[in-house]
């Protein structure tokens, strides 16, 4: 199991989340905290946009990184 020792006892849903980790096979989770009210409505409905870019930005780092 993942360890999550690091995670404030009141966030259940990334502990949750840590825990998947030791049942897969292959594991990415990306968590974005600290996102404005305001920005929420854009979020939910541009999914696939914003989740493209991030992907592009991933890529982007891994070949830097590289």
């Amino acid at each position: 199991m993942g360890d999550s020792s690091h995670i404030k006892d009141d966030d259940d849903c990334l502990r949750t989340l840590i825990a998947e980790e030791a049942t897969r096979d292959s594991f990415t989770a990306v968590v974005i905290t600290g996102i404005n009210v305001t920005h929420i409505n854009y979020l939910r409905s541009q999914v696939k946009q914003w989740t493209r870019q991030l992907a592009s930005v991933t890529l982007c780092l891994l070949f830097v990184l590289h």
